[in-house]
């Protein structure tokens, strides 16, 4: 079976090497799962990147932007459960890596890819924060990263709907890690 994988047309030079790391381990009598050479040709460049980062580091700090709507007084509305129902996200799955040509839709699209695939899950906090709040941490470092990306989304969706002209930007804080299955794929595939 993982023989067919490698000599199909569309097997590019990073999913042989994944496949023949899959091959070398099946040979020494290693667990492989059958659907890991499936999963391996369904990786991009970005999906290995992150994969990498997640294999060094055990886990990578997420975060998503939304506008929050504001009472009279100032305060954000609502209880933590109401609140989200009155938001707008803005950009979700932003992390510390971005891609050289600066398309952060591709990082989301990797990560949606990853979750799709159960390599990784993604555990956020239920309570929203000020961007002053995650001062002095690695969110702080991912909120500047995309500091501009966030305004510039922001002022296109106010053009768009000015009646959110008076919400503020709220941030959720967490984390990716990888799943038991996402463990035993990294040990067997080695690219």
């Amino acid at each position: 079976m993982i023989e067919a994988w490698m000599n199909a047309p569309w097997a590019q030079e990073a999913h042989k090497a994944s496949i023949n790391s899959l091959m070398t381990a099946a040979q020494q009598g290693g667990p492989v799962h059958p659907a890991f050479a499936a999963m391996a040709v369904q990786l991009d460049e970005i999906d290995r990147v992150l994969l990498d980062q997640l294999r060094e580091q055990g886990h990578l700090a997420i975060l998503d932007c939304c506008l929050s709507r504001m009472t009279r007084d100032k305060t954000f509305a609502g209880r933590k459960e109401a609140e989200r129902s009155t938001e707008l996200p803005l950009i979700s799955h932003m992390t510390l890596f971005m891609p050289q040509d600066g398309d952060y839709e591709r990082v989301q699209a990797a990560l949606d890819n990853l979750q799709r695939l159960h390599l990784v899950t993604i555990q956020m906090q239920e309570e929203s924060r000020d961007p002053a709040e995650v001062a002095n941490n690695p969110y702080e470092d991912i909120y500047l990263l995309f500091e501009q990306v966030i305004q510039q989304t922001k002022k296109q969706v106010i053009q768009h709907n000015p009646r959110y002209q008076e919400r503020k930007i709220r941030l959720y804080t967490g984390e990716i890690v990888l799943t038991a299955l996402g463990s035993r794929f990294l040990r067997v595939c080695k690219w």
